[in-house]
C-alpha cells in the first residue's frame, strides 16, 4: 500500500500495515541534489537513501482492520502454573499455592481459599519434607479463557525424627480460568479421587 503526500518535495512516506507473521514497516525515500559547488560546475544527483525507520513483527492479530484479536491457546501457560504449585508445595509455601487459585476458588465439597490454607499449614508444619509430583498432567480448552485440567498426583510427606514416610495418590479435575491480567488461576476443584494411600 503506498500514500502519497503533497508538498513534501521529494520525500515519499510509504506505509504498510500486515497481519501475522508479516512485517509493519515505515520506509522513508530520500532525494538529495545538492547544489553546484564553487570548484564544479555539474549538477549531479545522488542516489536515492533508503532508510528503515521501524521494524517490528505484528502478533496474534487476525484482521489488523477490524482489530479482532485471533483466539490464542493458553495451554503452555497453564503447564507452567501448574509448575508453579508444584514448586509452592514443594518448598511449604501456603502463600505461593494459594496465588495458583483464583480468589473465587473452591472445591467439590464446598471447600475455600481460607479452609485450604488452614489445611495446608498443619501439613506444612507437621512434615520435614514434601513431595508433589504431577503425572498425565491434561489440558483442555472449553471456551475462551476457561480449561479443564485433569492429572494424577503423588503427595509424599516425610517426618525425620519419627522416620514416618506417608504417600497418597489421586486423581484430580480441575477448572482453570484466564483472569484479567491474561495469567491463568485454578478457579474450581471438580472433584478427586483417591487412588492409593501407603
Amino acid at each position: 500500500m503506498k500514500k502519497q503526500f503533497p508538498g513534501l518535495n521529494g520525500y515519499r512516506l510509504i506505509a504498510g500495515r500486515v497481519t501475522r507473521s508479516w512485517t509493519f514497516f515505515l520506509v522513508l525515500c530520500m532525494l538529495v541534489v545538492p547544489g553546484i559547488s564553487s570548484g564544479n560546475k555539474d549538477r549531479y544527483v545522488q542516489e536515492p537513501k533508503v532508510y528503515v525507520v521501524a521494524d517490528t513483527q505484528v502478533e496474534d492479530i487476525e484482521h489488523a482492520d477490524s482489530g479482532t484479536p485471533k483466539a490464542v491457546d493458553l495451554t503452555q501457560k497453564i503447564k507452567e502454573l501448574y509448575s508453579q504449585l508444584k514448586q509452592a508445595y514443594e518448598s511449604k509455601s501456603t502463600s505461593g499455592v494459594t496465588r495458583c487459585l483464583s480468589s473465587q476458588w473452591g472445591s467439590s465439597d464446598g471447600g475455600s481459599v481460607s479452609d485450604l490454607q488452614r489445611n495446608l499449614q498443619k501439613i506444612f508444619t507437621m512434615f520435614d519434607e514434601v513431595r508433589f509430583n504431577i503425572q498425565n498432567l491434561q489440558v483442555n480448552k472449553v471456551n475462551e479463557g476457561k480449561y479443564k485440567v485433569s492429572y494424577d498426583v503423588t503427595i509424599t510427606s516425610k517426618i525425620y525424627k519419627k522416620n514416618l514416610k506417608h504417600e497418597e495418590k489421586s486423581s484430580i479435575n480441575e477448572e482453570v480460568t484466564i483472569d484479567q491480567s491474561g495469567q491463568p488461576k485454578i478457579s474450581r476443584t471438580l472433584g478427586s479421587k483417591l487412588l492409593s494411600v501407603k
